[in-house]
């Protein structure tokens, strides 16, 4: 067999077998950047996780400087970074976060993030645990709370933020705003601003059909 017989007979074999090795081609992984759709969809996991949790986390960032992007296998990637989120109260809260993404079903298929040290919440200017609170419907003219509650006052360049929390859980923060208070409740922000009163030891807010009062004596600190 000649050398032009030779070339055209190898020719011929590495056609032949060329769509057999496609056919068996290895899964395809998706691209390892950070623009890339498995990292978005793994992100997106990870903001309505703490969404979920934090209803009071009102902006989601995630830093790709130091984020770190691996394949665990031929099919599934891993994804390790850090983000911050702002809470209603203007205070950020850094957190680290993993997720593995499956290429085979186009799914993530675990994720989880936890509170970072390389970020410590500023306290509260003053805490008063044993306060009574209670929220009146005007309009139906009947409590809607009346008992022990948890009071954290936030000292912020705009004015104080009051941060209420219920006994039974529920939180409500009431935001300076140019003598008005933006109010947020269980179910979000409402549309309507809160006026603020003081009546001796007192502290009331009124907003829509509702009046939420505070009460507490010079015992429960000066908020």
């Amino acid at each position: 067999m000649d050398s032009r017989t030779l070339t055209r007979f190898l020719t011929i074999m590495l056609l032949a077998v060329a769509p057999f090795t496609a056919s068996i081609a290895q899964p395809d992984v998706p691209p390892i950047t950070p623009d890339t759709g498995w990292v978005q969809d793994c992100q997106k996991t990870i903001n309505n996780k703490i969404r979920g949790e934090h209803y009071d986390a009102q902006k989601v960032l995630f830093h790709y400087d130091g984020m770190t992007l691996s394949e665990l296998s031929e099919t599934k990637n891993k994804l390790v970074g850090r983000g911050e989120y702002v809470k209603s109260d203007g205070y950020w809260l850094s957190f680290d976060y993993q997720c593995v993404y499956d290429a085979v079903t186009a799914s993530v298929e675990s994720s989880g993030y936890y509170q970072s040290q390389a970020y410590a919440e500023p306290a509260p200017r003053a805490s008063v645990s044993d306060a009574g609170c209670s929220l009146y419907d005007r309009k139906g003219e009947r409590y809607l709370y009346h008992g022990d509650c948890t009071v954290a006052v936030l000292d912020e360049p705009a004015g104080n933020e009051f941060l209420v929390t219920l006994d039974n859980g529920d939180k409500y923060i009431f935001e300076d705003e140019n003598a008005v208070y933006k109010v947020l409740t269980p179910t979000g922000w409402s549309d309507k601003p809160a006026v603020q009163s003081v009546d001796g030891n007192r502290r009331l807010f009124y907003w829509e059909d509702l009046v939420m009062t505070i009460t507490g004596g010079p015992e429960h600190g000066n908020y």
